[in-house]
This record gives structure tokens, C-alpha cells and sequence, in this order.
């Protein structure tokens, strides 16, 4: 086996999502979503059970943004504020390549 289908070796056996485990959806825009736990299922098949094999990590955090409205607000009070707020999220994996740790 030449070295560029080795290195394809795994793209090759994961490349084609079941598409029972999809779901076509119109908002907010047309798209394909797959069901995250066919994620994890073709990672266990590919390496094993989750954290022998690979892993994840996930860093999640909220930043408060401008201010869209003031509920409760009355002539005795100031009210409280509604911020729009943006979710972050960075999931990091990482996976056994023979006796190597790698991360993406």
C-alpha cells in the first residue's frame, strides 16, 4: 500500500454518514444534522470505548452582549436587564494512532 492511501486508510472507513442517524432541517438555515451519538458510536468502533481509546474534552462558556430588554420595570423599579449572549463551545479529541496520542 502506497503511503497517500494509507494515510486515507481511516477517512475511507468513516467517510459515509448512515443517514439514518440524520436529519434534514430548515433552520436557520437548510442543513444535514447528524445525531452526535453516531459521533461517538463510530469513534468506539474506529478505537474503542471512550476513554481507553480516545476522548474528549469540552470548554464551554457564555459572554454576555448587548442589552435587548428591561423586564419588571416599574415606576418604583429600574427593572433588570436581558442581555443577548453568545454560547462557545470547543470540544477537543483526542485518539490512539498505534502507541501515539494524537488531538484535534
Amino acid at each position: 500500500m502506497d503511503t497517500r492511501a494509507a494515510n486515507l486508510t481511516l477517512w475511507d472507513s468513516i467517510e459515509r454518514t448512515d443517514p439514518g442517524f440524520t436529519q434534514q432541517l430548515e433552520k436557520p438555515y437548510p442543513h444535514t444534522a447528524i445525531d452526535g451519538h453516531y459521533f461517538v458510536r463510530k469513534a468506539t468502533e474506529t478505537w474503542g470505548p471512550v476513554g481507553v481509546g480516545w476522548n474528549y474534552d469540552i470548554e464551554s462558556y457564555f459572554t454576555p452582549g448587548h442589552i435587548i430588554a428591561v423586564v419588571g420595570q416599574t415606576e418604583h423599579h429600574k427593572g433588570w436587564p436581558v442581555h443577548e449572549t453568545t454560547h462557545t463551545a470547543r470540544i477537543t479529541v483526542w485518539f490512539m494512532h498505534g502507541e501515539e496520542k494524537r488531538t484535534v
